[in-house]
């Protein structure tokens, strides 16, 4: 398994709290609050809002891969102890701690949604909630089955699944109450259990030795089992309740009953009169998620984790390497196996800590980080990379678009932070800050040529091949010249005064985009400049060979002042205006300025800051746009690459792999 190790910091004990001025405290007390309202917006309102945007697509000629960054629940499988099941906001992951193999659940295996908020088991099957209902994951664990709801409700926002004693599923709505799928049957259909109204918010559900609890809007924690008539509720011990905390996760501990809200503490049950009162140790106001320890509790918090040891009451916090200030470490969701202890977080994804020694060990279950700045894919295998972000390089199938491996420094690789990708039939070439790499597709070997040393300058932004397995790269002090024959790098000293953007490479001529200095031309055989055209634009982001009405031409795109068509002949350059209905009227120009273009096909692609991708086919002087609603991960599109049958766009936040025959202008 490729992870990074990362020791963690010793455990924080609580300190005594201090008396404020009333002043500070007010506003100390203001600004929690506001912290809390924020966390819990995320944590509620992005399943909601999910809801309310029409997107449309069809996810199997449009394949998802999105950047895991928030986790909602962990789950040991009943059936296979090594498997670790991930419901997260960017669909359904499971690890196999054995083989430390990932697999992807996403639209593409019929989740109704990506946005998992909830899973359990039930007669060895496995259920899973989601925004837009609840579905099965059939037998042989590829696909899985979405379950009606009688009587229908378009795109029902589930909160919660628990397992009832007869293998019945128990499914918690946001606004609409219970409901259940009866043991054997295939139909979702509404439940009243007297004390639970039809249209409460059910946002935990647990199962305890065969009773049901249930954690409702309004702190209210209610028990119920077969036979039973009305769902028994439990008693705050408390002076004020707000009809806005929720019960986010419930425990038993050692015999006990402990309740995490969302912004009034912990609460648990001291004897067995069903009465809660106030853990007043607890060191937060908001807990998202509970987990036994051999010793206590563990409680995952907007503010990080914390662990309660019985014995002493004392509450220590466990500070993740990543976590510099409060809010940075949110965990949603706790699983503990033995001396390990998962971790699903808003912020930092998924990962697990030893308890024995205390090592952070984070797990990538996918994108190495959101910022997709970089694609080479062949007709196997895709890989991404991250640019500024650093992650150095991930590795996937291209068939079923499944996470294989991560290649880093324990693989020879001297830099993280890979800007430019491209791949043959033999060969993977990495351009980065302060690095070019050769990585043999067929022995998986690996050549690095570090700037300072083999590399005659760094920062390289782009690169391009020619018909002889030469890799011309684009660096800030000119074009370098990778000889793949000989082994050899060479800059060619015409180049050198030009910050190079951009390559694009026909049988006669190298041209080049630069940073401010417009497009040139020079002569592959003799190394002279020919010409040069755009010299007042800046910031040229990509150029590219395409036939526009039979003649060659060249396409430029600058980053803010739009795209030109350049005639091959003669050098000449004209605006090519992008049409004003492409964009809505809430993208405003900074969110069209242009981040990425590559012609595939014969068609112009380019990739905007926020406004979705952009299509122009020169043939027929047709237009069209491609965004989150049409399927796109995010509308911020950075990097495109092809191969046979498909187009793969990079964007922050992830991947979409596009059938080419689905397109149509």
């Amino acid at each position: 398994m490729d992870f990074t190790l990362d020791q963690g910091a010793a455990p924080r004990q609580r300190r005594p709290r201090r008396s404020a001025p009333p002043v500070l405290g007010l506003v100390a007390l203001t600004l929690t609050a506001l912290l809390i309202l924020t966390v819990l917006a995320i944590r509620i309102f992005a399943v909601k809002s999910a809801v309310q945007r029409q997107v449309a697509f069809d996810p199997q000629k449009n394949i998802r891969l999105p950047h895991v960054s928030r986790v909602y629940r962990i789950r040991q499988d009943p059936r296979e102890k090594a498997r670790i099941w991930f419901a997260t906001a960017e669909g359904l992951r499971s690890f196999n701690n054995q083989t430390f193999a990932w697999t992807r659940y996403g639209l593409d295996h019929g989740l109704p949604s990506e946005v998992i908020t909830d899973l359990c088991f039930a007669k060895g099957e496995l259920f899973v909630s989601t925004d837009r209902g609840v579905a099965r994951l059939n037998a042989g664990g590829q696909k899985f089955t979405g379950i009606k709801m009688v009587p229908s409700v378009k795109d029902a926002v589930i909160l919660s699944v628990e397992s009832g004693p007869d293998g019945s599923v128990f499914c918690g709505k946001s606004s609409g109450g219970l409901a259940a799928i009866t043991a054997g049957d295939s139909l979702m259909r509404p439940l009243r259990i007297g004390g639970i109204g039809d249209s409460e918010q059910v946002s935990c559900i647990r199962n305890f030795n065969d009773t049901l609890f249930f954690g409702l809007a309004g702190m209210r924690v209610l028990k119920w089992h077969a036979g039973m008539s009305r769902a028994q509720a439990y008693i705050f011990n408390a002076k004020k309740i707000s009809h806005a905390t929720a019960i986010w996760d419930l425990i038993m501990h050692r015999g006990r009953l402990w309740a995490a809200t969302s912004d009034n503490g912990l609460w648990f049950e001291r004897g067995a009169s069903d009465t809660l009162d106030e853990e007043k140790e607890f060191p937060a106001k908001g807990a998202f998620v509970l987990t036994e320890s051999e010793d206590g509790v563990w409680c995952g918090t907007p503010w990080g984790l914390w662990r309660r040891y019985d014995a002493t009451g004392v509450w220590l916090q466990f500070m993740h390497p990543q976590e510099r200030s409060a809010g940075d470490f949110g965990v949603v969701a706790l699983l503990r196996c033995g001396d390990t202890l998962w971790y699903g977080s808003q912020e930092l994804g998924g990962g697990f800590l030893t308890t024995r020694f205390v090592q952070w060990k984070p797990l990538r279950a996918g994108l190495s980080n959101p910022n997709v700045a970089a694609l080479a894919a062949t007709d196997s295998f895709l890989w991404t990379a991250y640019g500024y972000q650093g992650g150095y390089l991930d590795k996937f199938s291209a068939a079923d678009v499944q996470y294989l491996r991560n290649y880093n420094s324990q693989d020879g690789l001297s830099d993280p932070n890979i800007a430019c990708m491209a791949a043959d039939g033999t060969r993977c070439y990495l351009g980065g800050f302060e690095s070019f790499v050769v990585i043999d597709l067929k022995t998986g070997g690996r050549k690095v040529f570090a700037a300072g040393a083999k590399l005659p300058a760094g920062d390289i932004a782009c690169l391009a091949l020619d018909e002889k397995d030469n890799v011309y790269l684009g660096s800030q002090f000119g074009v370098i010249t990778y000889r793949a024959a000989g082994d050899s790098l060479a800059l060619l000293a015409p180049t050198r005064p030009y910050r190079v953007t951009a390559i694009a490479l026909d049988k006669q001529d190298l041209w080049i985009g630069t940073l401010g200095q417009g497009v040139r031309r020079f002569d592959r055989a003799t190394g002279r400049e020919t010409g040069a055209c755009l010299t007042d634009t800046r910031m040229i982001v990509g150029i590219a060979l395409y036939q526009d009405s039979g003649k060659a031409s060249l396409f430029a795109a600058t980053r803010e002042q739009g795209c030109f068509k350049i005639d091959g002949a003669s050098g000449q350059s004209a605006p090519l205006p992008l049409p004003a209905q492409l964009f809505s009227q809430d993208q405003d120009q900074n969110s069209r300025q242009i981040m990425a273009s590559r012609v595939i096909d014969g068609r112009i692609w380019l990739g905007t800051r926020d406004a979705g991708c952009i299509i122009y086919d020169p043939a027929y002087h047709r237009w069209k746009t491609i965004t989150y609603f049409d399927g796109l991960v995010s509308n911020q599109v950075r990097s495109f690459c092809e191969t046979g049958e498909y187009v793969w766009i990079g964007a922050y936040g992830g991947v979409n792999r596009i059938e080419k025959k689905s397109l149509h202008l």
